[in-house]
C-alpha cells in the first residue's frame, strides 16, 4: 500500500502550484508569508509528471497583487496560479512574464537614477528564456543570474 501525504483544501485564498522546488521557501519569504496569521501549507520535492519535482503553496484568505504574481513568474516561470473561493476553483492559469516589469527588480547599475532617487524601477523583457531584461532609465541589461528582487 502506497502512503500519500495530502495537503488540506482551503476555503478561500490562493494556491501556487508547479513551483520550482528550490524557490518555495524564497517565495514564502518574499510574500512575507512567514509573518502572516493566515493558514499556510507548503510542500516541496513533490512528484510532478511535467517537472519531475515541484513545490506548492496554499494560502488561506490571501489574494496576490499584480506585482506579487509578476515576481513569482520571474523566479518560478512554470508556476500555476489558482484562486479558490468557497472551496471551488474560481480561476486557474499558468504564469507568464509581462512585457514590462515594474517595482519588483532592483537595477544592478549603481549609477542608475532608480538607485539614487525615489524612482520606481521599470524593465523591458528582452528575452524570456533565459530571462534578459533592460532598465528603461539607464538601458543597463541584466541577465537572469544577476537579477535582485526587492526584499531579498
Amino acid at each position: 500500500m502506497v502512503k500519500e501525504i495530502k495537503i488540506a483544501s482551503i476555503k478561500d485564498g490562493t494556491v501556487l502550484d508547479h513551483l520550482n522546488t528550490s524557490m518555495v521557501f524564497k517565495i514564502v519569504q518574499l510574500l512575507n508569508l512567514d509573518k502572516t496569521n493566515n493558514g499556510i501549507s507548503c510542500a516541496t520535492n513533490l512528484e510532478s509528471t511535467k517537472l519531475g519535482t515541484k513545490g506548492i503553496i496554499k494560502v488561506s484568505d490571501k489574494f496576490l497583487t499584480r506585482e506579487e504574481v509578476e515576481m513569482i513568474s520571474i523566479i518560478s516561470p512554470a508556476a500555476t496560479l489558482v484562486i479558490i473561493q468557497d472551496y471551488a476553483i474560481q480561476s486557474k492559469r499558468k504564469l507568464d512574464l509581462p512585457e514590462t516589469i515594474r517595482k519588483i527588480i532592483k537595477c544592478s547599475n549603481p549609477k542608475c537614477i532608480t538607485n539614487m532617487e525615489s524612482v520606481t524601477t521599470q524593465f523591458d523583457v528582452l528575452e524570456k528564456k533565459p530571462l534578459l531584461i533592460k532598465c528603461v532609465y539607464c538601458e543597463h541589461i541584466i541577465e537572469n543570474n544577476q537579477i535582485h528582487i526587492f526584499g531579498e
